[in-house]
């Protein structure tokens, strides 16, 4: 919503907050100097833009679906170690690695059942 519509707006809503939130709220509105109503307007409208955003995905990913279009696991695996990997700097991703594999032969160890993970023991 634009300033110009927001002024011209007289039915106003009503929303009641308890009284830590609304402290959260000043707080925050104060740190930005601005006040809580713009704050709470600026949050609901991001809110509501993220909903319908989000919705019209699914409604794409369902349409995809009906269509037999669809990602295998792999694929999948695939895509999101390598978005992480362009996102992370190198040290930081060899340090993960490291710290990856350690929790993950401490989980195998430690798992009741460690003959399901023994070939992973190797990797």
């Amino acid at each position: 919503m634009t300033a110009n519509c927001l002024s011209s707006y007289t039915d106003g809503m009503e929303v009641q907050f308890s009284p830590e939130l609304q402290e959260k709220l000043n707080r925050i509105a104060t740190k930005q100097g601005r006040d809580s109503q713009s704050l709470v307007q600026e949050a609901v409208e991001r809110l509501v833009d993220y909903d319908e955003w989000f919705l019209r995905e699914v409604q794409k990913g369902l349409a995809a679906a009906d269509r037999g279009e669809f990602v295998e696991h792999d694929e999948i695996h695939n895509l999101i170690d390598s978005a992480y990997r362009s996102s992370v700097p190198p040290r930081t991703q060899s340090v993960r690695r490291l710290a990856d594999s350690r929790l993950r032969e401490q989980l195998i160890l430690t798992a009741p059942w460690p003959f399901l993970f023994s070939d992973h023991l190797e990797s």
